[in-house]
Parts: structure tokens; C-alpha cells; sequence
């Protein structure tokens, strides 16, 4: 009986191990990262209309709980206006920032 107690939990050691690691990545708000002109170019809005947009809709986009690192409101709209003002998420030369 001791013998299989200490292989399983070698195993469990061992699967333990073998996990990855979670990675969260940088989620900076672009209102404080980009000027206005940039703001423009890469979201086809202005500072002033992104933000009423996000106020618009921040009800319907917050999630309920903080489970699974949940992306914020802010975001989430920032995301879909890239992707509506451009047809996709990066830029064509596939590096974010833009200048």
C-alpha cells in the first residue's frame, strides 16, 4: 500500500511539472498609451468618441465576475473598433505600436 501511495504522488509530481505556466499578457488602456492622431489613425475615432462609446456600452460588455482574467470593457471595444476600422487586429506590417 505504501509503495502505490508514493508512485502516485511521484505521478502527480510529475504531471505537476509538466503544466504550463500561465502567461497574462500586458493589457494597457490605449487612452493612455497613444495621442490623439494616433487614436485617429488606429482606431478611426476620436479619443473623445472612443470613450462614449465604451460608456455606451461598458453595461452590456462587463463581465460579472473577475474569473479567468477577464478582459475589461475598455478593451473589448478598443479590440472591436480595430478590427471594424481596418479589417483586422494588427497593423499590415504585423507590428504593434504604430507611430
Amino acid at each position: 500500500m505504501a509503495v502505490y501511495m508514493a508512485f502516485g504522488l511521484l505521478e502527480w509530481e510529475n504531471q505537476r511539472a509538466r503544466r504550463r505556466e500561465r502567461v497574462f499578457r500586458d493589457r494597457t488602456n490605449p487612452l493612455d498609451l497613444w495621442t490623439d492622431q494616433q487614436m485617429y489613425a488606429k482606431y478611426r475615432f476620436s479619443r473623445l468618441a472612443c470613450i462614449n462609446i465604451i460608456d455606451m456600452l461598458q453595461d452590456e460588455l462587463e463581465h460579472r465576475t473577475r474569473r479567468n482574467h477577464a478582459l475589461p470593457p475598455s478593451l473589448q471595444v478598443f479590440i472591436a473598433l480595430r478590427f471594424f476600422g481596418h479589417g483586422s487586429v494588427t497593423d499590415d506590417s504585423g507590428a504593434e505600436p504604430m507611430a
